[in-house]
């Protein structure tokens, strides 16, 4: 049984509660879902802005070595032992050798093609992400920011703020070449400084605009 569906009078399944199927109101599930979701996003957003100036192998005073940032971890830190770590490490580079890395790979391909077909949030995210990081090599200038973090929001944030600016006959069935695409309202070529360049990856100064317009457009203020 899948957490959502419902029940013929219309009592939908929460989960398990103590061992047992938990059943509410359609209500209750949907604001459920939605105090999770900007649970998820607020702690998306506090990860993203957590400053990060521990590396790995670094020692606690109670002995413990430091692993990894990570999102569900306890203050965003992962601690292990010096033992695990070594064992960690061990793992890593029996996984890069060639054989390994060739599989990654394909495997990689595989699952962003899958997931560039069937997840909009995804594809967004990769999308926005290499075009910063291609506009800041461009300019010549080094990118040492997580997109996150330039960007001024979660990238489900990021998501709402363009639907909401969809204009008839945008949905994300056709963002892409031939659809729509995610434009800078004022162009990143009009940063004359690298502080001002970092402004316009702003969110604010995103918007969905029609491929054919944004090719016209190009480096200029529409």
């Amino acid at each position: 049984m899948k957490q959502g569906q419902t029940r013929e009078d219309g009592m939908v399944y929460m989960g398990l509660k103590r061992g047992k199927p938990y059943w509410s109101t359609r209500e209750v599930y949907e604001n459920t879902i939605e105090c999770q979701r900007l649970h998820r996003e607020n702690r998306r957003e506090a990860f993203n802005n957590h400053p990060r100036t521990l590396k790995r192998g670094d020692v606690r005073s109670d002995g413990k070595v430091f692993l990894e940032y990570a999102v569900g971890a306890k203050n965003f830190e992962v601690w292990t032992t010096q033992d695990k770590l070594n064992a960690k490490r061990k793992s890593m580079e029996r996984y890069n050798d060639s054989v390994c890395k060739a599989k990654k790979n394909a495997y990689q391909r595989a699952r962003a093609r899958r997931l560039r077909a069937t997840c909009p949030k995804w594809k967004m995210t990769k999308n926005v992400r290499g075009r910063i990081y291609l506009a800041f090599k461009q300019f010549g200038y080094r990118k040492n920011t997580k997109t996150a973090r330039m960007i001024g929001c979660s990238f489900d944030k990021l998501k709402r703020h363009l639907e909401d600016r969809f204009v008839d006959g945008m949905s994300w069935d056709n963002y892409g070449r031939r659809g729509w695409h995610i434009d800078h309202i004022i162009p990143l070529a009009s940063g004359a400084t690298l502080e001002e360049f970092e402004a316009l990856c702003h969110y604010t100064n995103l918007q969905p605009l029609w491929a054919k317009d944004n090719l016209s457009k190009g480096d200029r203020i529409a």
